[in-house]
């Protein structure tokens, strides 16, 4: 059975991820804290690579799309979240064991279910469009999410693709 190391501090949300994943074959430990997550994750036991689940998230931005800023939650404040209404996902800052900066890089430490993000939030933009590409080339190539009522300003044209550009403009 493949082991899955969950970092998260909501115990409802780790219940019910417990169970889901348990149904799937998977074995989940869970930690509250990075520290606690850090020393868990230190001895090997799991899969280094996404979970199937996680691929699914391109799903959350099928309507509406807000991007909230410093989401405080009981235990952590997420410098960035991303929601649409139903669910968050919660990024922080990648930071090592001591709290330092590694890099620019925010990484996703939590995905929350009818969470009051923008209320519990300092700051919310809602987004209107969202483009995906492959890290091997240089122009996007998807749009994942689009505002049905507006069209892409023309100063992004230059980080499109061809043949997106088309089907855009």
């Amino acid at each position: 059975m493949e082991r899955i190391l969950l970092l998260e501090d909501d115990k409802s949300l780790v219940t019910g991820l417990t169970l889901a994943l348990g149904r799937a074959g998977y074995a989940l430990d869970t930690a509250r804290t990075l520290a606690e997550a850090g020393h868990l994750w230190q001895a090997g036991r799991y899969a280094k690579r996404k979970l199937p689940c996680l691929t699914m998230l391109p799903a959350l931005t099928n309507n509406v799309v807000c991007v909230v800023k410093d989401m405080k939650t009981v235990t952590l404040t997420y410098k960035i979240g991303v929601t649409n209404l139903d669910f968050t996902i919660g990024l922080s800052e990648n930071l090592d064991l001591e709290g330092n900066k590694i890099n620019d890089w925010f990484l996703p430490r939590t995905l929350r279910v009818k969470d009051k993000a923008i209320e519990s939030s300092a700051d919310a933009e809602f987004i209107d469009f969202i483009f995906s590409k492959d890290a091997s080339v240089d122009k996007y190539s998807t749009m994942t999410y689009a505002d049905k009522d507006k069209k892409p300003p023309l100063v992004i044209k230059d980080f499109l693709s061809d043949d997106l550009v088309k089907y855009l403009y």
